[in-house]
């Protein structure tokens, strides 16, 4: 393969992805052409970045991916990011060239699952990123070749032996409990057992995936046999937990694309926490959309029919979807526990007075929904306060502003998501500081993620999070880790919540997996599980039933 073969040199642009910078240096070195810079990199809640740095506007943009990352899962989703980073800055075309292909080939002994994985990863490059061409060796595929380079392996290996189970179940009106199955992410198992068993009169039977170990993972698929999903109905439970969002999610689209190869008539993904729908739009140039990538993977790719996810942090990426995404709301199991904090006896930690009770709003963008949680929970006279904030530096958050007054009051600050903990410290020290009595913090998605601090400049706060690990009889170094240079420490969120004094309490949903190590404090910390509201949500769709009482009307 050479630099001639993809164009003139005044239009290529060649993309190194990491380890690959020495693959493009070889093609640079024998024919025309000019290279970009591409940045990519992790968030501390695992989700990727990728952005191209240069402008490609007009051109050839040609990604180059060398096989030697041990995660193949990351590899694949920073693949992604870059071929739709690409497509947004206007490349004119955008062309893959790859040794191999991430699922193909290295698991010897099925050959059945890895035609399945071939095809989902092609589906994932040329329908869920919108990849123009595709180079494996000498081998040259595109949108449509992809598919008639399968297709006649798919039907004489896979589906035909069950169009005859398939066709029978065609015409029928709708589905019945007694047709479900449903499918479990490894990190998601104790939560779909306790959504099953809520879920009274449905019958059906487990699925679920094994990651594979080894130096480089992968993801093997122990699904049901063939006959058992024809015509049926596949509801599948994941999450996508801090650290590994990219594993999670592909564990999602290999059971979903699983059932669909077996036949399943219906595919109802259940994702209580949507990862990257804080990437609905490009911030800088050469960045990617990647809560629309997210959604081309799940509905067009994998072959998903229906979506139910939890308190979308940017509600207006549920028309990224094409095929139904239910936006459901967990607010009001929020509403209900502090309610019940009414009545509570004047020496609990939790107990607040309706008459001061004020809902807080961390920034002008959740000012809407604080107003409606306020409004759901102490009336229509409920006052707001809200946090007018701006960021020094990526990462950080400073109060400008106060509104309203909280002087004297019990403040219940609502977020649909809490990730560094950041934004949430900030606005608990301005109500403190306008004179607050207390201040609780309620938010759905409790992402918690592990935060590096630089001690010079955190010091006082090192030192309260090791005096409060220390009052709970907890080993300090169990919970900091340290750089080499004993200059910055790493700690997770939560317990740097836990650890605030004028924090005085945090209530947070189980829609994300939180390890119970870092409940350190279970007085201050309050769970409400969402299993119940799941089955309510599934049961409802499964019977054809209205969701109006449960979808999100919030900002």
């Amino acid at each position: 393969m050479q630099p001639k073969d993809f164009g003139p040199a005044n239009e290529t642009t060649f993309v190194a992805m990491p380890n690959a910078e020495k693959v493009s240096d070889q093609f640079l070195a024998r024919g025309r052409g000019q290279r970009t810079d591409i940045t990519v990199k992790q968030f501390r809640n695992g989700e990727s970045y990728a952005r191209i740095e240069k402008t490609v506007r007009g051109k050839k943009v040609v990604i180059l991916v060398d096989r030697s990352r041990d995660n193949i899962n990351d590899s694949l989703v920073e693949t992604l990011l870059a071929i739709d980073a690409a497509k947004r800055a206007s490349a004119k075309e955008v062309v893959l060239v790859c040794p191999e292909l991430p699922y193909v080939g290295d698991q010897p002994g099925t050959p059945n699952y890895e035609l399945d994985y071939f095809k989902l990863v092609l589906n994932l490059l040329f329908k869920g990123a919108q990849l123009d061409e595709l180079r494996l060796g000498d081998i040259v595929l595109n949108r449509r070749r992809s598919l008639l380079f399968l297709q006649d392996q798919i039907l004489s290996r896979r589906v035909a032996p069950f169009i005859s189970a398939w066709s029978e179940h065609l015409a029928a009106p709708k589905t019945r409990r007694d047709e479900v199955l449903y499918f479990m992410g490894n990190h998601f198992r104790q939560n779909a057992r306790d959504v099953i068993a809520a879920m009274k009169g449905v019958k059906g039977k487990l699925a679920g995936l094994t990651l594979q170990p080894g130096k480089r993972q992968r993801i093997n698929c122990v699904g049901l046999p063939y006959e058992n999903l024809a015509g049926k109905t596949a509801v599948v439970f994941q999450t996508c937990n801090t650290g590994r969002v990219n594993d999670d999610f592909l564990e999602a689209l290999l059971m979903v694309y699983s059932a669909r190869q077996k036949g399943a008539k219906e595919i109802l993904l259940v994702m209580p926490y949507m990862p990257y729908n804080r990437q609905e739009r490009k911030a800088k140039t050469g960045e990617p959309i990647s809560a629309k990538l997210v959604a081309n993977a799940l509905m067009s790719a994998a072959g998903v029919t229906q979506v139910i996810s939890f308190d979308l942090h940017a509600p207006a990426t549920q028309g990224f979807f094409d095929r139904p995404m239910q936006h459901i709301t967990a607010l009001h199991l929020i509403i209900n526990f502090v309610r019940r904090l009414f009545d509570s006896p004047p020496s609990d930690n939790w107990c607040i007075s309706r008459e001061l009770f004020v809902a807080g709003a961390p920034d002008v963008g959740r000012g809407k929904t604080a107003q409606k949680f306020g409004e759901a929970i102490a009336g229509p006279e409920t006052n707001v306060a809200i946090i007018y904030k701006y960021r020094p530096k990526p990462g950080e958050a400073a109060v400008r502003d106060v509104t309203g007054n909280v002087a004297g009051k019990d403040v219940f600050i609502i977020d649909d998501m809490i990730d560094s903990g950041g934004t949430i410290i900030a606005a608990v020290e301005a109500f403190i500081q306008k004179g607050a009595r207390k201040v609780f913090v309620a938010t759905v998605h409790g992402i918690f993620s592990d935060v590096s601090l630089e001690l010079a400049k955190a010091r006082e706060e090192y030192q309260r999070i090791a005096a409060f690990l220390t009052a709970q009889g907890k080993h300090v170094d169990e919970y900091v880790s340290w750089s080499e240079d004993r200059k910055v420490f790493t700690v997770n969120a939560l317990i740097r919540l836990q650890a605030h004094p004028t924090l005085s309490g945090l209530i947070v949903t189980n829609s994300l997996l939180i390890p119970e190590k870092n409940i350190v404090d279970p007085d201050k910390v309050k769970m409400i599980a969402i299993d119940d509201l799941i089955a309510m949500v599934c049961g409802r769709i499964i019977s054809n039933q209205s969701l109006r009482d449960y979808q999100f009307e919030g900002s």
